[in-house]
């Protein structure tokens, strides 16, 4: 399940960022060179403690040989693209327009717009690169997206009482607009599949570490007897933050009604921030959410979905690790349509 629904994100980035997916969906194997670029990350994760290492260690073949030849597929497409303008304007057709309408243009901008590209492919894999432009910001949601989708269906194939009960609530939207589908508007306001998703994010959130940041010169002030100096990196490691006991009662557990009738769960509401606050935060936000609430919403309207046989949730839970974003491991998972669906099917 983990490699179908990472499919199913690098497919909606490249629709949406290049006019046309990568198919991935369709052939049930990862594209050639965004394989490449996988093997190159998992490297980079190792080094991205130690930065200067990993700069000088970048040029021996060891680490270069799989990014070259990314690079060079990216290099391809980016030419290819800038000469087949699609139909309906895509994500990447902003960023080819900035770039065209430059006077006097230098090396640096094409670099500069192939590593929009790389950025916009790289988005599609669960990875997130700090930048303060919206637009890397952007294409990082769907790091949220297939981390998010992946858990929270895990957790609903653990617990069928409460998948059932997500499956109540949807089905009640669904038959409050007969014929029609509902769109995000609708969705969002489903309380109990937004609880769904906010748990989800809270035990598995997709950069376990978090980000770091820096102080200001003059220092960070925290209560009355913490002062970090200034020009000091701080990081709050958000995996840890979210299943301390002294913030959420039961921190370990699957608990989707701490988020709406058991609030008493939930000691510091204020700490729960997945998508990051301020001028950092994830502008892509939108985007991510409804993407889940619509995968989830069509899932559990037609499916049951429950763990398949010799699938043990130790396996999954303790075979994940963090590589800046969290690193799923496979699992699998049994998804069968439900009794009770057979007339809406043709609505899908």
């Amino acid at each position: 399940m983990t490699s179908w629904i990472g499919f199913y994100g690098f497919d909606v980035m490249g629709d949406l960022a290049f006019g046309q997916s990568f198919e991935m969906l369709s052939t049930g194997e990862v594209n050639y060179h965004i394989s490449l670029m996988q093997e190159f990350l998992k490297i980079r994760a190792i080094f991205s403690r130690v930065p200067w290492a990993f700069r000088i260690l970048q040029v021996t073949m060891l680490l270069n040989t799989s990014f070259n030849k990314f690079r060079l597929w990216m290099e391809e497409q980016v030419k290819t693209r800038m000469k087949n303008e699609p139909d309906k304007p895509d994500v990447f057709s902003w960023i080819l327009s900035d770039y065209q309408a430059r006077q006097n243009k230098t090396q640096q901008d094409f670099f500069n717009l192939m590593g929009e590209c790389k950025l916009i492919t790289i988005a599609g894999r669960q990875v997130k690169i700090h930048s303060c432009t919206w637009f890397k910001q952007l294409i990082s949601t769907s790091d949220t997206t297939s981390s998010t989708l992946t858990c929270l269906l895990f957790e609903l194939a653990r617990q069928p009482d409460v998948f059932k009960r997500l499956q109540g609530e949807i089905d009640q939207c669904f038959k409050n607009y007969g014929d029609d589908i509902p769109g995000h508007f609708e969705l969002s306001k489903l309380e109990y599949l937004q609880a769904c998703i906010d748990e989800a994010l809270r035990l598995y959130p997709p950069l376990p570490s978090g980000v770091q940041r820096m102080t200001p010169p003059e220092g960070l002030q925290i209560d009355d007897d913490l002062h970090i100096p200034g020009d000091t990196i701080v990081q709050v490691p958000l995996y840890t933050m979210y299943r301390d006991e002294r913030l959420f009662k039961c921190p370990d557990r699957f608990i989707p009604e701490r988020w709406t009738t058991r609030r008493e769960l939930v000691t510091e509401a204020a700490c729960f921030t997945p998508f990051h606050i301020g001028s950092f935060s994830c502008v892509g936000k939108q985007l991510a959410l409804m993407e889940v609430r619509y995968v989830i919403s069509q899932l559990a309207r037609l499916y049951d979905v429950s763990l398949a046989k010799g699938q043990t949730p130790e396996a999954f839970t303790e075979g994940n690790y963090d590589t800046f974003t969290i690193r799923l491991a496979p699992i699998n998972m049994i998804i069968h349509h439900r009794a009770d669906s057979k007339s809406e099917i043709s609505k899908a």
